[in-house]
């Protein structure tokens, strides 16, 4: 419980068993029943009231914002100094002893893939493409990219597998499917796609038309996104969208995993304990939910905060609440739900305590896409393991790089910026909305972003 000291009366005065002079009546019992029956009804009433604030206030974490970042200029390649958003100096504001440079920059860039052979694949679904970066050897020119497959349909998520007999493959979510291509160290093109997955739901206006995919436990794991913003048909169709779902890599035979999933286009394994995690966007827009005169209005302040965004530990036969119970921005874990002022009045269909609660509430309508755990023999000791999220909207809590602190043994309990500065603070200034990150050989970071079509990599200074 919060009870927040702002919000006392200004002459307000604890309850108490003694007089503080010689001018006061001694207490009677009936006068201690009744400064207990006060205190016990303005305590309920402080309690709603916080909740309320808490509710319609901007997100706080739980813990403080990394406050060891530091603004450092951004190192641009020559042959990109005067290309936008390159075109004037920029700043971002990175942990001390980083730097942040221009790694390329590939138009429509989202998802980022490593290869071992120190090559990074980028998808491009507005562009039908995945490119095959490989590093400059002089700081003047970035790195060089080429197409790598195309006539793709939007393609996104990109998984590297070996097999146990050494054969490697590169798997490839599509819209409608999802295809795997061996691989070859040295390829400068793929071909022959074998395809694994097939029929995805996808049409014109399909609100999440991208899927997410990760390989482990023996299986291809894929997120449907919903089509919609709330329509709880979704779940009824066949396949579920807003589900993600589980193909055995030996047969093909599929299995639903978890459900009432908005759209988790990132999804990554946790190298230590092999546990499956998401991050996913919630709804907007939705309608107030509390029993008062507000009741079922759309109430902008609260809508703006409500609900949070998701970070969640996938666990197989559970459902997560979508459409029906929304996560609700709070200042302590675990998050709280309410439901669906439109699908689940009064919890009618639904008890929102049936569901799983996502383990980490995010900033509202931050958008987090790309979900990567920041780990390798080079990664810096501090950061080696932690879990990297990229926001992509929200001009007041995204456009920037987060990351949360990881203990195996421990649910996530807060996160911390790390990467900050494609915003500005007044809102009026937006030049770049991250979409993913990536591992290189060296414990570097790289981070995509698609407004511009830019790869920045972090890296440890020596």
């Amino acid at each position: 419980m919060i009870f927040l000291p702002d919000m006392l009366p200004q002459n307000f005065q604890p309850a108490t068993t003694q007089t503080d002079t010689n001018d006061e009546k001694p207490i009677t019992r009936e006068n201690l029943m009744l400064r207990c029956v006060f205190s016990f009804v303005l305590i309920i009433f402080l309690a709603i009231v916080g909740a309320i604030v808490v509710l319609m206030s901007p997100l706080t974490p739980i813990e403080p914002f990394n406050t060891n970042l530091e603004w450092s200029a951004l190192e641009v390649p020559n042959d990109l100094s005067s290309r936008v958003p390159f075109h004037i100096p920029r700043q971002l504001k990175i942990p001390k002893g980083f730097g942040i440079e221009v790694y390329a920059q590939v138009p429509s860039a989202r998802f980022l893939l490593t290869l071992p052979d120190n090559v990074i694949l980028v998808s491009q679904p507005k562009l039908g493409l995945v490119s095959l970066l490989r590093p400059s050897t002089s700081f003047h020119s970035p790195a060089t990219h080429q197409t790598f497959i195309s006539n793709l349909n939007l393609p996104q998520d990109m998984v590297y597998h070996t097999e146990k007999n050494g054969t490697q493959y590169i798997y490839i979510a599509e819209s409608t499917r999802v295809a795997r291509y061996l691989y070859r160290k040295g390829q400068k093109k793929l071909r022959f796609p074998e395809v694994i997955v097939d029929d995805l739901p996808y049409f014109d206006g399909y609100l999440h038309p991208y899927k997410g995919i990760a390989i482990g436990n023996g299986s291809l794991y894929v997120s449907i996104g919903s089509s919609s913003d709330t329509n709880a048909k979704d779940l009824l169709s066949e396949p579920k969208r807003g589900a993600i779902y589980a193909y055995r890599l030996s047969d093909g035979q599929r299995r639903l995993v978890s459900s009432g999933i908005r759209h988790a286009e990132g999804l990554a394994f946790q190298p230590a304990t092999g546990n499956l995690w998401a991050v996913s966007g919630q709804r907007t827009d939705i309608k107030y939910p509390f029993k008062d005169e507000n009741y079922g209005e759309f109430v902008e302040d609260f809508a703006l905060n409500n609900p949070v965004d998701e970070f969640m530990q996938i666990v197989e036969g559970e459902n997560f609440g979508w459409p029906y119970c929304n996560p609700l921005h709070s200042f302590i874990l675990p998050v709280q739900y309410a439901p669906d002022v439109e699908n689940n009045p009064s919890e009618v269909i639904y008890n929102c305590s049936d569901f799983r609660k996502v383990d980490l509430d995010l900033p509202s309508h931050s958008v987090p896409l790309g979900l990567t755990f920041w780990s390798g023999q080079n990664v810096p000791n501090h950061y080696n393991g932690i879990a990297v999220v990229a926001l992509h909207d929200n001009r007041k809590d995204g456009h920037k790089v987060i990351h949360v602190p990881w203990n195996p043994l421990k649910r996530p309990q807060f996160f911390k910026e790390l990467v900050v500065g494609w915003a500005s603070e007044s809102d009026e200034i937006r030049w770049g909305q991250p979409v993913d990150t990536a591992v290189m050989q060296d414990g570097s970071l790289l981070i995509s972003e698609d407004l511009h079509g830019v790869i920045y990599r972090l890296y440890k200074k020596t």
